[in-house]
């Protein structure tokens, strides 16, 4: 894709990798196909992605045995009935319980999860006439009432550019309902909803979006 964005205040990988150890053991909750866990390997002791999706746990334990990460297992599920304790949980862009990750964590473990704001792509939901009924969908709060401390909790919204229509289809085409409120896109479907956006949104740059984000880093009391 040929995209651009403004500059961000932080990246989630390095967020998990600065609360890491090579001695530590770690969950990746909603690992999906396992791309960024595995690029972890190298800064812990071991690492268990799960996903409830068995497909995605398929691709990633292939690609973990193609890239042989002895210390790197993929299973089926949410994570509610594990019994081993970790020293950190992760979680980009994926529902997670509280409760649930604070069973997870031995005591003083971190939680450094990466959320989709609310107000994401605004332009495009209203291109396409998607209202969202989202709330923030991570806060403080949720966190101290189970057990939590909040170390860190940051948003940015910042400006997203798809620089030409193939890319923009390709996007679209990607978009699942955690990230866009979307439900399928159909090019030839939905063709009154991109003349409206490329009306609306189109610079001499490409077709300007924004991008928010949530980022939360929690400790277990």
């Amino acid at each position: 894709m040929n995209t651009t964005r403004t500059a961000v205040p932080w990246d989630y990988s390095s967020v998990v990798r600065d609360h890491l150890r090579t001695t530590d053991s770690a969950i990746d909750i909603g690992t999906g196909g396992g791309e960024r866990l595995l690029e972890l390997r190298a800064y812990a002791r071991r690492l268990l992605g799960v996903d409830p999706d068995a497909d995605m746990i398929l691709q990633a334990s292939e690609l973990a045995r193609q890239e042989r990460a002895v210390n790197v297992e993929f299973e089926v599920g949410t994570g509610e009935g594990i019994d081993e304790r970790f020293d950190l949980a992760m979680n980009r862009h994926a529902p997670f319980e509280p409760g649930v990750v604070h069973r997870l964590l031995c005591p003083s473990g971190f939680f450094v999860t990466q959320q989709v704001g609310e107000n994401n792509m605004t332009s495009v939901r209203l291109a396409f006439q998607l209202v969202s009924t989202r709330s923030a969908p991570i806060g403080p709060e949720m966190f101290l009432q189970n057990g939590f401390s909040v170390e860190r909790f940051e948003e940015y919204d910042t400006s997203f550019t798809v620089r030409d229509i193939d890319s923009l289809i390709f996007w679209l085409q990607a978009l699942d309902m955690a990230h866009s409120d979307f439900n399928g896109f159909d090019a030839q479907r939905d063709v009154d909803a991109i003349n409206r956006l490329l009306l609306t949104s189109l610079s001499s740059e490409g077709v300007v979006t924004n991008e928010h984000r949530y980022l939360m880093v929690a400790v277990k009391k």
